[in-house]
């Protein structure tokens, strides 16, 4: 049976305050409807971080989308900076659609896992989500995914840094156009 929620999340401010890093290691529900996120997001280490969405599949068994009763929508508003969600060590993110918005004026990428500093280990899951970036062009931003060791300080990369991540059943989408 499922495991019960620590956290159930209604609203973008309760989204915002349950992700936290005093959260690490919180299984948290995220209920069904439309979030305007208008700060980048972390989920905290070993956090689960879980929406109502119910995946479709076609035929193959490829991911289609969320049924539109349940989808838990994470859109992000032109004020956000940065990444929208970003991946903690063992963070994995369930049932959710997030999707970035074109013409922010600090761009970002719709969801990352980047290193913390040098020797990081980072290991992350995506599983039934739906991911969807407005960007057609492959540049430093706008990606759907990005996995990067970076240093904050426009150094060389993070060295030692072990990023992972393991994606399933979910779907990366461009509509494209504005």
């Amino acid at each position: 049976s499922p495991q019960e929620p620590d956290i159930v999340v209604t609203t973008a401010a309760e989204l915002q305050s349950a992700l936290s890093p005093a959260n690490a290691g919180a299984r948290i529900l995220v209920r069904a409807g439309v979030y305007d996120v208008s700060q980048a997001l972390t989920v905290p280490d070993g956090a689960t971080l879980v929406g109502e969405g119910v995946m479709s599949f076609d035929e193959s068994g490829l991911p289609t989308g969320f049924d539109p009763s349940g989808r838990t929508l994470l859109k992000a508003t032109p004020a956000l900076a940065g990444d929208v969600l970003t991946l903690g060590d063992g963070a994995t993110v369930r049932g959710l659609a997030i999707q970035d918005v074109v013409g922010r004026p600090v761009p970002g990428n719709v969801v990352a896992v980047s290193s913390r500093a040098a020797g990081d280990f980072i290991s992350a899951r995506i599983e039934e989500c739906e991911i969807i970036t407005p960007s057609l062009f492959v540049g430093s931003t706008g990606r759907g995914l990005v996995v990067m060791s970076l240093n904050p300080d426009l150094e060389p990369p993070h060295e030692g840094a072990v990023l992972r991540v393991q994606m399933s059943r979910s779907i990366v989408r461009s509509p494209g156009g504005a």
